[in-house]
């Protein structure tokens, strides 16, 4: 390792007497940032959800299976602003834990919805359709964009978030 360091100083020496060399020429160049004011989703993933309702009881009564029919509901947190609803033709019927990971994506890998404010927190809700009746509220899960603009964790091409038992997963395309 001295030897070497040695030689390279040698070198360095006499390339700068050569080319006489200045200060600044040993500035690296400036690496362009890149930053986004938007981000896409793309595709949701269901990791896991509660296997029965709180009470114990299954979530559907047996005559059309006793597991759920998941379908989701994106919408801004603390509010009822409605972000993106999935058609309840597009669930997953009788979908059991043991199936899981599930998940929704579009054909062509474009997002199905566009976030332009970074920094609102999202939830994702998940239901049991029910052909009568009021659907049921399974769980949720909330996204916290703001934390995956900077830092380490910068742009991820997916983020997990887990509330209890309900954990699921968003496939993200950053948008400048």
């Amino acid at each position: 390792m001295k030897k070497t360091f040695s030689i390279l100083s040698i070198i360095t020496v006499l390339l700068c007497l050569n080319t006489s060399c200045s200060k600044s020429d040993s500035t690296p160049a400036a690496t362009s940032v890149v930053s986004y004011s938007k981000v896409g989703i793309s595709g949701l993933t269901i990791l896991n959800y509660p296997a029965t309702k709180t009470d114990g009881t299954n979530w559907d009564s047996g005559l059309s299976g006793t597991f759920p029919d998941v379908y989701f509901k994106v919408k801004k947190s603390t509010t009822t602003s409605e972000l993106f609803a999935l058609a309840v033709d597009s669930r997953f019927e009788n979908l059991r834990v043991t199936d899981l990971p599930k998940g929704w994506g579009t054909s062509t890998g474009a997002p199905f919805l566009v976030l332009s404010d970074l920094f609102q927190n999202i939830d994702v809700d998940l239901y049991d359709y029910e052909s009568v009746g009021t659907d049921e509220y399974i769980g949720t899960s909330t996204f916290v964009i703001s934390d995956y603009i900077s830092g380490n964790n910068k742009y991820p091409s997916s983020i997990t978030a887990i509330n209890g038992s309900v954990s699921i997963k968003l496939d993200l395309i950053w948008i400048k």
